[in-house]
């Protein structure tokens, strides 16, 4: 791995690719074979076979959507949907949250993401629904977007004209605050 990302660097991008291919196609795979398969698709996008490099990059979230690469390969193909257009890349992430790329550990940030895009569109009613499906289906302690879902529910019930819904919201975060006997915080950044 170190080898093909040192050929990458070096201007080599033709030897650097053909030896991440061969670490990410690893069966079993290995330890190397997400990063690997998210570092060849991004060699190939940014040296002229971008067409090859998205697809890729697909391939990358659904083979391992497990793995944390995922969310760096869903952030990137995100962006690069939108240069089509919210509207085609938030049916775009609706296709993949019924898929196995939604039942997987990046399920949570393709579910949030569908809400930002619903926003963008100016959606609040859809985005507030979104967020809130959002924070049910990873609640606390383990939904890493949990607070910000909740937080961002209640600023939707707020252009909606509805600040009773949004104190509900809230509280529903607040309801969790616990405290520690040891050093540290439980606190999630939303929560103050």
């Amino acid at each position: 791995y170190l080898a093909a990302m040192m050929l990458l660097r070096a201007g080599n991008v033709r030897d650097g690719v053909a030896r991440l291919d061969e670490i990410a196609a690893a069966s079993p795979p290995n330890e190397h074979s997400a990063e690997a398969a998210y570092q060849a698709a991004s060699a190939r996008i940014d040296n002229g076979d971008a067409d090859r490099g998205w697809r890729d990059m697909e391939q990358v979230l659904t083979r391992f959507s497990s793995s944390g690469i995922a969310h760096s390969a869903l952030r990137r193909l995100v962006v690069h949907k939108d240069e089509a257009g919210k509207q085609p890349a938030l049916d775009w992430l609706r296709a993949q949250a019924q898929g196995p790329v939604g039942a997987g550990d990046v399920g949570e940030l393709v579910s949030f993401q569908i809400a930002e895009h619903l926003v963008a569109l100016e959606d609040w009613a859809g985005a507030h629904e979104q967020y809130i499906a959002t924070a049910t289906r990873w609640p606390y302690p383990y939904g890493t977007l949990w607070d910000d879902s909740l937080f961002l529910a209640s600023e939707m019930d707020l252009k909606l004209a509805r600040p009773q819904h949004a104190i509900v919201d809230l509280e529903r975060m607040l309801v969790e605050r616990e405290t520690t006997s040891l050093v540290g915080s439980y606190q999630r950044p939303r929560m103050s």
